[in-house]
């Protein structure tokens, strides 16, 4: 998987490990201390990348008052 995706996984076990809630990544790099503890594993399924909002809003002209232009 790619790393910043990767990071994702490792950022969301951080906050809900801080949040009272035991989580780990789908792949850990070390055993779990209490395999008969419950868990959660966080993994992505699928990521998708879509185009930002006002990716073509070039703003909005003011006269020297103020006021926007119509």
């Amino acid at each position: 998987m790619n790393h910043n995706l990767d990071l994702a996984c490792e950022r969301m076990c951080r906050y809900l490990n801080q949040n009272g809630i035991r989580a780990f990544t789908a792949w850990p790099d070390s055993p779990r201390n209490d395999p008969a503890a419950p868990d959660l594993v966080v993994s992505l399924r699928a990521c998708q990348v879509k185009p930002a909002g006002f990716q073509d809003y070039l703003g909005e002209r003011f006269n020297e008052i103020g006021r926007a232009h119509v």
